[in-house]
């Protein structure tokens, strides 16, 4: 098996209204009356997740397994791997963004497999089996990112995997290094999109309820938003740690060597001050950190593709593609 590559992918859904031809009567009518800032920076991220899926779509992946920190929680801590055979849904979010919808086919044997073999290795993971193995439910940190990737790729050939994180917040290292182990004793082209947004905790000057947290949300503007999401953008780009590189350099598709080891002082910073940043995406960048060391390990060297890190209103987001060339 290969495991062609991975990404990080968000799910915001404001999105959706970066893109003025949507088949959405909806996003169309907010992206010709957002702010003009606002317009751009969703564009943006629009653009930047259409190119991720094309990257990613050139990988040929037989499956793609995404990892969520949204989907259907398991109060124990467990993973809950989806055990069904097609997932539906839409990204619906503040009563809004309902019609985007998206459908599609679930490999359960190999999750059945995937649940089994982290199970035996001493991971917490449940199976996630849904009104009798019909369809699972999906929202937006699933749809969003998938929605993307199935609209660039053959969905007669992918069928996908998806692991809610939920509630996990220990042994991520651990959870990475079970997931390249199980996916390096395939025989499928895997890829791994990992979804997840960054800082929560960002001044903004938009006014547009939709757009802002829930008022009971207790998110409250934070001064180190704008530095973490910038080391998130560090550590994704692979530049060797150093405080003197923490800067926006306003670059966006663009590609260099990423080396775990120049990279892992990010990685711990970033972990230190999430509890005050509030980045919904603090599980999935361990996991992934620990695939791509251990394909490093084993004598792949790993290239980052990024596409951009924007933060239009509250929360930032971030698009990278990272390819493993064996």
């Amino acid at each position: 098996m290969v495991l062609v590559g991975a990404a990080v992918l968000p799910h915001g859904t404001m999105i959706f209204d970066g893109d003025p031809h949507s088949e959405s009567v909806a996003c169309r009518k907010r992206n010709s009356t957002m702010p003009t800032g606002l317009i751009k920076q969703c564009s943006a991220l629009y653009s930047s997740c259409e190119r991720a899926a094309d990257l990613l779509a050139k990988m040929n992946p037989d499956v793609v397994i995404l990892v969520t920190p949204h989907g259907l929680s398991l109060s124990s801590g467990s993973l809950g791997i989806y055990l069904a055979s097609v997932a539906q849904g839409n990204a619906l979010w503040n009563d809004e963004w309902r019609e985007v919808e998206l459908n599609v086919p679930l490999d359960s044997q190999l999750a059945a497999q995937l649940l089994e073999f982290v199970q035996q290795r001493g991971i917490k993971a449940d199976g996630v089996i849904t009104f009798s193995m019909m369809e699972a439910p999906i929202r937006w940190a699933e749809v969003v990112p998938l929605w993307f990737i199935n609209s660039k790729t053959d969905s007669d050939k992918v069928k996908y995997v998806i692991v809610a994180t939920a509630r996990n917040t220990e042994g991520l290292d651990v959870i990475g290094k079970a997931f390249h182990e199980f996916v390096s004793g395939l025989e499928q082209r895997v890829a791994l999109v990992m979804s997840g947004d960054l800082a929560h905790t960002h001044e903004t000057t938009c006014n547009i309820p939709l757009y802002l947290p829930d008022p009971g949300s207790n998110l409250k503007p934070s001064e180190i938003a704008v530095e973490f999401d910038r080391m998130w953008e560090m550590w994704a780009r692979g530049i060797p740690y150093g405080d003197d590189v923490l800067k926006d350099t306003g670059q966006v598709d663009e590609v260099h060597p990423w080396v775990a080891r120049q990279c892992s002082p990010w990685l711990d910073r970033i972990l230190e001050d999430n509890p005050i940043a509030k980045a919904c995406g603090r599980r999935s960048i361990p996991i992934l950190q620990s695939i791509l060391e251990k394909e490093s390990e084993e004598g792949a060297s790993v290239t980052s593709h990024f596409l951009g890190r924007w933060a239009p209103t509250y929360y930032g987001m971030m698009t990278v593609v990272f390819k493993i060339n064996k």
